[in-house]
């Protein structure tokens, strides 16, 4: 009679519809185990026929939580109070037993600072085939000084020739050299007297050797590492029309003779001179702003604890003229009294 109550109301709830939640049947029950493995066992079978639905059976009066592994297994069941079973429709019930726990996001490292000039952008630049027929222009900042007459007479001696320009440009030396890199253009060298130094389609050997002995006339020089991280290089080529900048590169006019040429490569290092110079005193202020970085930070804690000594001795004086402010009262009220004592005595 029992079973056939259970089947009943667990029809009735099929019907009902699939809702989520616990329904608690009025009926106690105080039957043999093999009626508990009877239930069980069916609501076991609708269990597999709901896609593995999770069942839990909170314990009343004493029982422990039960999952839906206990219910094959009716030996389980002797740890709850007898008396006490209430049994719940399995088909309707869905454990949630742990809520879903979102991933840690993990924080992405602060993005590197940038650098300080605009780079170029990538459409503008030319292709790797158009850069392998272009050639060179290096230009580096090595010193504040060049000391320019002793520097013309070591590289002639060194097999260099200089080339003459007009009386304006007497703060600048011009070099010619056979150790051309590419064979389309003559190589130059533009040394300028505020310690910068330009080469134009110059192998690599021959700069290096020219640079170790600009070592000998450099009046305080830079580091290596900073002469060579705050360089400027720039291709360049031979064309038709007029000299111009053009995506990036020069582009020189092949109409104008040796000298015009000169003088071009000259207004172009120029340029170049004054853009490395800017590096170098860029980072030569950073390194400024570094070693001084600690000075206000010290001058802040000295004046705050100048201001502390004069709040201190501001309120010791504060205190002192009060002090004396109250025993002249006190005195004056001694005198009083004192007078008011000698006209009831006389």
């Amino acid at each position: 009679m029992l079973l056939r109550t259970l089947w009943s109301r667990l029809g009735a709830q099929l019907h009902a519809g699939s809702r989520s939640g616990c329904v608690l049947t009025s009926a106690r029950t105080h039957c043999a185990p093999w009626s508990f493995s009877r239930t069980c066992h069916l609501n076991y079978i609708h269990q597999q026929h709901e896609q593995k639905r999770h069942v839990s059976l909170p314990a009343l009066s004493g029982c422990k939580s039960l999952s839906s592994g206990f219910l094959t297994d009716p030996g389980r069941l002797s740890n709850c109070a007898r008396g006490q079973t209430s049994l719940y429709s399995t088909n309707l019930v869905k454990s949630v037993l742990k809520p879903g726990l979102k991933p840690a996001t993990v924080p992405g490292k602060r993005a590197p600072k940038g650098p300080r000039t605009k780079q170029p952008s990538r459409a503008n630049q030319p292709s790797l085939s158009e850069d392998k027929d272009m050639m060179q222009c290096i230009a580096f900042a090595t010193a504040d000084q060049y000391h320019l007459p002793t520097l013309s007479h070591d590289l002639i001696n060194h097999g260099f020739h200089e080339i003459d320009l007009p009386r304006d440009a007497s703060n600048v030396l011009v070099i010619s050299t056979d150790m051309a890199a590419k064979p389309d253009d003559n190589a130059q060298i533009f040394f300028f007297r505020e310690g910068s130094v330009v080469f134009w389609n110059v192998e690599e050997k021959t700069m290096k050797n020219i640079l170790r002995i600009l070592e000998h006339h450099e009046i305080q020089p830079y580091e290596v590492a900073l002469v060579h991280w705050e360089n400027e290089e720039i291709n360049y080529t031979v064309g038709e029309g007029n000299t111009k900048l053009e995506r990036g590169n020069f582009i020189l006019s092949d109409d104008m003779d040796q000298e015009e040429a000169v003088l071009e490569k000259f207004a172009f290092s120029n340029a170049l001179c004054l853009s490395v110079k800017l590096a170098i005193w860029e980072v030569a202020l950073d390194n400024f702003v570094e070693s001084i970085q600690s000075i206000p930070e010290v001058v802040n804690e000295k004046l705050e604890h100048c201001t502390q000594l004069t709040d201190l001795m501001r309120s010791h004086l504060s205190e002192k003229h009060s002090l004396r402010l109250e025993w002249m009262i006190v005195i004056l009220i001694t005198i009083e009294v004192m007078f008011e004592l000698a006209k009831m005595i006389f």
